[in-house]
């Protein structure tokens, strides 16, 4: 997906779809390291500036979701 869309094509892409959880996201989420997801990373800086408010939104989601089910 970087090597098609480039590293901030592929992260938006990620978070287009507040429904749809990608595999890496459930692997990390699996293995407790969910620190190292696209969603988690979006939200710190220098990246934070880089995505809409929904983009956003649906990052704090899928963490505030993940977090609920543990």
């Amino acid at each position: 997906m970087i090597q098609n869309r480039g590293g901030l094509g592929a992260a938006k892409s990620l978070l287009q779809d507040p429904t749809k959880l990608s595999e890496g996201f459930i692997e990390l989420f699996e293995v407790g390291r969910l620190d190292l997801s696209v969603e988690s990373l979006v939200l710190k800086e220098p990246w934070i500036t880089l995505f809409t408010y929904d983009e956003l939104a649906v990052a704090r989601s899928r963490l505030g979701s993940s977090i609920e089910t543990n």
